[in-house]
């Protein structure tokens, strides 16, 4: 090739296991490396995999008819197996994948800004790919086959995208973060190869900038890779027990860029998605995360009508009056929230945008005097629900647009203006460490198991799992805790019921079940105990009364404890959890 590879690399040389289709590559500087690079390859063959070479198929290329290289195949009885002149066709998996390596380069080349001298690691990473995915001429992958282990594709990024990687060492006044291009896998560490300022380096992780990757590759650029081979230059193949195949060396040099005539389409984008075999997905809504975002993004004028309604709606309610600010006083900053809003499939059919003032700038007493959120309890639509349901009511459902902006406000807060400008938040912000991907793994394990689980409207409509905050003397007196917040929440959704005028019973007494003889000893007859008198004043009062149930029926233990699989599905049942099975 006209252009060296970076490390002065001008050839590469491959060897392919003819019954896996595993793959080893290697860079060469000089066609008589081919040698060199067999032994090394064999050594590691044999001694990482214990797998041993029967016969090496090549074609009649001079680096491979050399007296040593001879003696070698000769001093390890390896079987030489050389291809007739003429016939290419005799090598044909060598040849094909060649063509698929050096199309897969071109394309990876022409969607990044790199030089072309980088074709020696997208070349690298086009092979490490490859035998990381399925192929139609063996059953499963190739690295599965030749190691016995599934690869793990969680960690591979798109190659040349950029990515922000953290400076390891610097000074308090230099950015933490630096912008660069990833271009590999390392071989000899878990980690990544990243370019910046004519360096390349290894770093353990980096954010990926992958959207916008995305967004901006469809402009592309002609790059023009061609394989040039010299007469008989044809790759080399092996056969046996493991038959790796060894490919000529060869050299890069330009062609017409072929391209697809493959109708494309845009993939569908889901908040949440469950594969054909059970496996929880969950895809990024690629929401913004600032202005600049918004208006850059294909959805831009989507954000933009957004943004104009949302304008509109604060001028029609008079939220603010264009004022000059009180000499010596500094506004508070504001920032675009921007959310999609999706319907039960998944389909995009609203777009919002909300400008929201930086609350965290505000003084107590001078700004506000208290936080509230004037919005409706979960528990409350669950009750009507399950009202409706009983009473076979039809359910209407109603959306206040920017019903926030109907409130008064009695301080005076000076903001400034929306220009529509944010300050990009630092990538190094988006860096999750170990403990929360755990978290994430868990909940996706929960959401795998529970994904054909639904809450029948009838069942339990309001429950708690938590710390308790006050601390408890005893056991008996831990469970009296319990009994007297839960008395409380009963006392609540009996007046909500009672203010509905629906369920004439509700005017009953509401059990209240315990399994703890000590609590209900003490929520019947507190004795001289000041601290146990609360439920005994809910329960004279007609509001609760306190029942024992036995712990094998208790259908709250699946929110406090694990248990065993039975007797967890039966209580779950109680509370009015359903598979979808069971209904269909």
């Amino acid at each position: 090739m006209n252009t060296h590879a970076r490390g002065g690399y001008q050839y590469f040389i491959t060897f392919t296991d003819d019954f896996s289709k595993y793959r080893y590559i290697y860079l060469m500087r000089h066609k008589f490396e081919a040698l060199e690079k067999f032994k090394e390859f064999k050594n590691e063959v044999q001694n990482q995999h214990g797998k041993s070479i029967k016969a090496l198929r090549s074609d009649r290329g001079g680096e491979y008819l050399s007296q040593d290289f001879d003696e070698l195949l000769k001093e390890c009885g390896i079987v030489s197996q050389l291809t007739p002149p003429g016939t290419p066709q005799w090598n044909g998996v060598s040849e094909r994948r060649n063509r698929t390596l050096l199309d897969m380069v071109q394309s990876m080349m022409s969607h990044t800004d790199l030089p072309t001298s980088f074709w020696g690691y997208a070349l690298e990473t086009t092979t490490f790919t490859l035998n990381r995915v399925p192929s139609k001429s063996v059953q499963k992958t190739p690295h599965e086959m030749w190691t016995g282990r599934c690869p793990n594709m969680s960690f591979m990024k798109i190659w040349g995208c950029k990515a922000y990687v953290k400076h390891h060492m610097s000074t308090k006044l230099e950015p933490k973060f630096e912008k660069c291009t990833f271009i590999g896998y390392p071989k000899e560490t878990k980690g990544y190869y990243f370019y910046n300022e004519n360096k390349v380096f290894v770093a353990r992780t980096g954010v990926f900038l992958e959207k916008e990757f995305r967004t901006n590759s469809e402009k592309g650029r002609n790059i023009e890779i061609k394989e040039v081979q010299q007469q008989q230059d044809i790759e080399p193949e092996v056969e046996g027990i493991s038959q790796p195949v060894e490919e000529n060396p060869t050299d890069l040099e330009t062609q017409p860029l072929r391209r697809s005539t493959r109708e494309r389409y845009e993939p569908e984008r889901y908040g949440f998605l469950v594969t054909t075999h059970g496996y929880v997905i969950l895809v990024d809504q690629d929401e913004p995360k600032n202005y600049q975002e918004a208006v850059a993004s294909p959805d831009s004028e989507n954000w933009l009508e957004a943004m104009r309604s949302e304008m509109d709606s604060m001028s029609e309610n008079q939220v603010w009056t264009l004022v000059e600010p009180p000499e010596g006083l500094k506004p508070i900053g504001c920032k675009w929230v921007f959310k999609k809003k999706t319907d039960m499939d998944g389909n995009v059919h609203t777009y919002k945008g909300r400008l929201v003032s930086k609350g965290f700038r505000k003084i107590h007493g001078v700004d506000y005097d208290e936080t509230f959120s004037p919005v409706a309890m979960f528990k409350s639509n669950r009750i009507l629900l399950a009202v409706a349901a009983f009473h076979d009511y039809e359910i209407w459902q109603m959306d206040v647009k920017t019903a926030f902006l109907n409130g008064k406000h009695e301080e005076d807060v000076y903001m400034t203006q929306p220009e529509g400008f944010v300050t990009p938040k630092n990538a190094g912000k988006e860096n999750p460490g170990e403990c929360h991907w755990t978290v994430v793994k868990n909940i996706l394990k929960y959401l795998r198991r529970t994904k054909d689980v639904f809450l029948v409207y009838g069942g339990v409509v309001s429950w708690k799992s938590s710390k308790q905050g006050t601390v408890a003397d005893s056991t008996t007196e831990a469970e009296y805790i319990a009994a007297s917040e839960a008395s409380k929440e009963a006392v609540w959704i009996k007046k909500f019921i009672t203010s509905l005028g629906v369920i004439p019973s509700i005017s009953n007494a509401i059990d209240l079940y315990c399994d703890n003889n000590g609590a209900i000893a003490q929520a019947k007859d507190p004795r001289s105990h000041q601290r146990f008198k609360h439920i005994k004043e809910i329960i004279d009062r007609g509001d609760v009364e306190i029942c024992k149930v036995d712990t094998d029926d208790n259908i709250a233990d699946p929110l406090m404890k694990p248990m065993a699989q039975q007797k967890h599905d039966r209580h779950t049942e109680s509370l009015g959890i359903r598979y979808v099975s069971d209904w269909s």
